[in-house]
């Protein structure tokens, strides 16, 4: 995965190097080639790189006579997401992709308690949390790493106690 902020006029071979890259990385020279597994890039672009006004698109190898694909050679996917060509409103949300676009694009606004009802989702509201965090100053993040570790060992010991307890009433 990959963010990119500013404009590059080459990045389109930037994200081919990188896929290439992690894929023949995952083999050493002595292993086979039957261990190489499929390859994803995701690039989310703060910038319009391709012509037209499409703000998704999913690129893979294809025939390019029949535009068939052959799972014989389906080891590379590159999705790229332009930011800044997606328009839609909150009205206009229907996918998981579009939730996570309007996550992206508008995060700054959002806290746990102002999100939107079309972007309430579990995976959402965590990530709206880890951002909060994320930007708490030392000593709110102080507190909060102390009330997780109380929460945490409070949990173990409830755990244990059940466990004890069980472990009781089979005697």
């Amino acid at each position: 995965i990959e963010m990119q902020i500013n404009d590059q006029k080459f990045y389109g071979k930037r994200a081919l190097y990188y896929w290439s890259k992690i894929y023949s990385e995952q083999i050493e020279k002595a292993e086979n080639y039957k261990e190489l597994k499929k390859t994803i890039g995701i690039h989310l672009l703060d910038f319009s790189y391709f012509k037209d006004s499409r703000y998704f698109r999913k690129v893979t190898l294809k025939d390019t006579e029949t535009n068939e694909m052959y799972e014989e050679l389906d080891y590379e996917d590159l999705y790229f997401i332009e930011m800044k060509k997606f328009k839609k409103d909150y009205s206009e949300i229907k996918t998981a992709l579009d939730r996570w676009i309007t996550f992206l694009n508008k995060a700054y606004d959002l806290d746990k308690n102002n999100i939107p009802k079309e972007l309430k989702d579990k995976e959402i509201e965590r990530a709206v949390e880890k951002l909060e965090i994320m930007y708490f100053d030392k000593d709110e993040k102080e507190i909060y790493e102390s009330e997780k570790k109380i929460r945490m060992d409070r949990n173990e010991e409830l755990r244990t106690a059940m466990e004890k307890g069980i472990e009781k009433g089979i005697e």
